[in-house]
């Protein structure tokens, strides 16, 4: 320790009871971690017990290891530390902890961090998950589950539960009566398809191509294979792969509820270098009034190019901003705008405006508007 003077030096019982002392305290800390099989304790702490990756071969060090581990767990459950050992079919046995009995310190955080972690919670739980329901408050109804939320929200309690008594009182007290809700809730159940995620993002990690069955909007299923996974995002409410299809030359999105997990296949071959994604340019009019408080962040970029007045329909006069922006997916695009209605106009490239007139034609239709709708584009 730093500033910390012995007035005479170490014998060497006081070193090898230092060693130990030091080696004890690792263990405990490795055992607060999870549970642990002795492959995975002598791999994290090998050098305190003798042992290293070239000497892992050596059989009278491992049984000296194994020894020296035999006497340090009996010296924590001598003390009080509470000990189980878990054995599950042919797999190997872990040292599970159940009770330090407060031998390893707590972590302290300011009154502020414990609000944020608290603020964590509530991004992955429903708002009735710790409070019942209650018909007099307008809380927000349960979401549905975020495909690891199960998994964040046993992390964070499990880090509440190593705060000091006061402070997991208040973390409590925030977590159940949470006054922000940001809920990172899908709209729709993605706790099925977490499996499917884990599979995908291996492949993504190993950079190895995969292939699988594909249900789209029309229903027809096709089987797309030899893709090059590049990430998987969540985007306006559901988990999307996107990845790169060969056949067609472009990047692909691909929503993973649609994906067929059975048909999921790890091809052999890597995917080599990193792609760059495509990145389209497009132009649109936009009410100015829409982006009073500032441009929108939504595309990869944005910038007003110019700005011009026009008259409305009761003959007054608005101002509109024409903006250049850059986004992944046309499909996208055209789906942001349709959000602003008649207060954008999408102006170029001249394919996409086409696109977006299509769109159009095909709602005037079911509004009975009897737009023409204009012949495909061949």
């Amino acid at each position: 320790m730093a500033g910390f003077q012995h007035a005479e030096p170490f014998s060497s019982e006081e070193r090898l009871a230092v060693l130990r002392f030091e080696r004890l305290l690792r263990l405990l800390a490795l055992l607060r971690q999870g549970p642990c099989t002795r492959e995975q304790i002598f791999s994290s702490l090998g050098q305190h017990y003798g042992i290293d990756r070239e000497e892992a071969s050596d059989d009278a060090r491992l049984r000296g290891a194994h020894r020296m581990l035999e006497r340090d767990l009996a010296i924590l459950e001598a003390v009080g530390v509470v000990l189980v050992r878990e054995r599950r079919g042919r797999l190997p046995a872990r040292y599970v902890l159940k009770d330090d009995q407060g031998l390893a310190p707590f972590w302290s955080l300011s009154d502020t961090e414990v609000e944020c972690l608290a603020f964590l919670a509530s991004m992955f739980t429903d708002p009735y998950r710790l409070a019942p329901p209650d018909p007099t408050q307008a809380l927000p109804q349960p979401q549905p589950r975020h495909p690891f939320a199960d998994e964040v929200q046993a992390l964070i309690e499990r880090l509440a539960q190593q705060l000091p008594p006061r402070q997991q009182q208040r973390f409590q007290q925030w977590a159940r009566t949470p006054y922000v809700y940001f809920n990172l809730a899908p709209v729709m159940d993605y706790l099925p398809y977490q499996e499917l995620i884990r599979k995908i993002t291996r492949a993504i990690q190993q950079r190895q191509h995969i292939r699988f069955t594909y249900r789209p909007l029309s229903g027809k299923e096709v089987t797309h294979q030899h893709l090059e996974p590049a990430y998987v995002i969540q985007m306006e409410g559901h988990f999307y792969l996107v990845a790169y299809h060969p056949e067609r030359g472009r990047f692909l999105e691909f929503r993973i509820d649609r994906i067929q997990e059975q048909s999921l296949q790890i091809e052999p071959q890597l995917t080599g270098r990193t792609r760059p994604r495509h990145v389209l340019t497009f132009r649109f009019w936009l009410d100015a009034r829409i982006a009073e408080p500032g441009l929108s962040q939504r595309w990869l970029s944005q910038m007003v190019e110019r700005e011009e007045m026009r008259m409305n329909e009761q003959g007054q006069e608005e101002r509109w901003i024409l903006i250049r922006a850059t986004a992944y997916s046309g499909w996208r695009v055209i789906q942001q705008l349709l959000r602003y209605g008649e207060r954008a106009e999408l102006v170029e490239p001249a394919s996409l405006r086409e696109e977006m007139r299509r769109v159009v034609s095909k709602m005037g239709k079911l509004y009975g508007l009897g737009l023409h709708e204009p012949e495909e584009v061949r």
